[in-house]
């Protein structure tokens, strides 16, 4: 299986100096839970609700003042929409994440892969267990 057949497609993208509390919004909106945060039209970050939970919550950060910069996790890594559905979990492995950026040819963010996403479909389903394993062992 190829990474487009597994993806998500309900991808929404945010500049860095988007604060907290308006990317927390939008998440709550779409019922999701990961937004890719993008500086020059570049991806340069992931931002999740649990990096706003602990990096700003939990420090009394100012929602509506701090930049998603500013706490997003900078561990960001992609694959093409064909790729192997397999090279993909094998990277999460690796880099030991859970959510991959999916782009297209012209290097623009089209998906996003997670381990759900790999254990939703069948033929991907063992490769989502390594990818948990994995992380089960490092956790």
């Amino acid at each position: 299986m190829q990474a487009k057949e597994v993806m998500s497609s309900n991808i929404r993208i945010i500049p860095s100096n988007t604060s907290i509390q308006a990317a927390a919004e939008l998440m709550r909106q779409m019922d999701i839970g990961t937004l890719p945060v993008t500086e020059n039209g570049q991806i340069v970050g992931m931002l999740t609700d649990r990096d706003i939970t602990i990096r700003a919550v939990a420090e009394g950060a100012d929602p509506g003042a701090t930049p998603a910069r500013d706490v997003m996790s900078r561990n960001v890594i992609s694959c093409f929409e064909d790729q192997d559905a397999r090279d993909v979990a094998n990277a999460m492995e690796q880099n030991k994440v859970r959510r991959v950026v999916v782009v297209n040819r012209k290097n623009e963010a089209i998906g996003l892969i997670s381990v759900d996403d790999l254990a939703m479909h069948a033929e991907t389903k063992a490769l989502a267990d390594e990818v948990v394993k994995q992380f089960s062992r490092h956790h």
